[in-house]
């Protein structure tokens, strides 16, 4: 696939899911959707999910930068005598940071959730350009 086609369906996708969110009552927007993975009892709304997506994204963005610079560990996997953490400490770990990540921007109305995950599509373009 050419980097144009790339940057194509990138946008479009990002498009849809703007589209998307913003396509929704605003009740939709904000009434309890799914059960947190990290604090049961605790419900996270569409517009949380849709602000999970954008700090994904920034993650994967360091991730991959990490491992160009030679990082040995760019995942944050492994454990400090070199052995890796298992399926289970990972997955507390991921849901301990979508948690946290999820509930500093809560507050944040739609259009600056959307503005996150725009901030998240421009570092990947970047990054695909240094490619």
């Amino acid at each position: 696939m050419e980097r144009r086609e790339i940057e194509r369906k990138l946008k479009d996708g990002r498009n849809w899911a703007r589209d998307s969110w913003l396509g929704l009552p605003e009740s939709d927007q904000l009434r309890p959707a799914a059960e947190s993975e990290h604090t049961p009892g605790t419900f996270w709304s569409a517009k949380d999910h849709l602000a999970h997506l954008a700090g994904i994204e920034h993650r994967f963005i360091e991730m991959i930068r990490k491992h160009i610079e030679g990082d040995r560990n760019p995942l944050g996997w492994r454990k400090g005598d070199g052995s890796y953490l298992t399926r289970d400490e990972i997955m507390v770990r991921v849901h301990e940071l979508t948690e946290a990540w999820v509930v500093r921007h809560r507050e944040l109305p739609i259009s600056e959730v959307i503005a996150l995950g725009q901030q998240a599509r421009a570092g990947t373009l970047t990054l695909l350009g240094e490619l």
